[in-house]
């Protein structure tokens, strides 16, 4: 894993992640600054959210989230990360599968120990509680590293019992889902019921995805659809613009059964706009593309 591979990595992800942030938290200062003195309200009225100037700054430093930016907090900070957590599999451990486990499981539970998840139903904007999600996801790409080297990966049983593991996994996210948990159990749960489990959802997720890369082919082909590759995407812009979508239909003078399909109408239309017009041109934008090329290796960051 080369230097200029970290640094092309590290730019792609900026790139994919930043601008449509700034451009959003951009439209929550204006519209912060301007809506209010146009439709004579006593106070201040933003889009998604109201923003001082100062509070734009903070957003923009990663060290405030307001509404569902949080989670973009979170994953830029993890960035910073990954290169140390790849290096050390990669080069300090030489990606041997229980070395690389151990230091997994330790850093796991130091982590929630450190920062142990809030009872709070406000979202933590800190990366510490969300570390066993992304140290899964690291450790996973270790773990196929290791299957590709290995004949385990022709052998039919094993794929199909990695296959198997998969499914399974996909119907517990779903019982995971307090409406569908309620419907299914006929006992009656909060809707953050599940809320701060991030280990076992990020052990979940972890056998989908592993499912796809080394199982038998059926989630592959799944995930593979066209239309669900398109859902994917579209699915950051669709992340920030479904909240202001929501909040126009809600005052819109619309029957409640079809709020629901107008939200998700209009969310995937403004989102196709904006990956068409601002995600999809930006994404093209490369640093070095001829060392991206030639740093190709099997490293933690491949598959992340």
């Amino acid at each position: 894993m080369s230097k200029d591979f970290l640094l092309n990595y590290a730019f792609r992800r900026f790139f994919r992640v930043y601008p449509l942030y700034f451009l959003y938290i951009l439209l929550a200062l204006v519209s912060s600054l301007v809506v209010w003195k146009l439709i004579n309200t006593d106070s201040p009225v933003g889009i998604p959210f109201v923003l001082s100037p100062s509070e734009f700054v903070q957003h923009l430093l990663l060290q405030q989230g307001k509404g569902v930016t949080w989670s973009i907090l979170v994953e830029l900070r993890f960035y910073f990360v990954l290169p140390i957590l790849a290096l050390t599999y990669s080069i300090l451990l030489k990606n041997k599968l229980l070395p690389s486990i151990g230091l997994t499981l330790v850093l796991i539970l130091l982590s929630q120990l450190i920062w142990p998840p809030s009872a709070s139903l406000v979202n933590d904007p800190r990366l510490g509680p969300y570390l066993p999600l992304f140290l899964m996801g690291s450790l996973l790409a270790v773990i196929y590293h290791n299957w590709q080297k290995s004949p385990l990966g022709s052998d039919r049983q094993k794929t199909l019992i990695i296959e198997a593991s998969g499914l399974a996994a996909i119907v517990a996210l779903l019982l995971l889902i307090p409406s569908i948990f309620s419907y299914v159990s006929g006992e009656e749960v909060p809707v953050n019921y599940y809320h701060k489990e991030y280990i076992l959802f990020g052990f979940l997720w972890s056998l989908v995805v592993f499912a796809c890369v080394a199982g038998r082919g059926v989630l592959r082909k799944l995930f593979e659809n066209p239309l669900l590759r398109y859902l994917g995407f579209i699915s950051f812009s669709a992340y920030l613009l479904h909240i202001i979508v929501l909040y126009v239909v809600y005052e819109a003078d619309i029957e409640i059964p079809i709020k629901g399909w107008v939200t998700v109408g209009v969310t995937i239309a403004l989102s196709h706009l904006s990956w068409v017009l601002i995600e999809k041109p930006i994404s093209r934008i490369r640093l070095r593309k001829k060392s991206i090329e030639n740093s190709i290796t099997l490293t933690p960051t491949r598959i992340l």
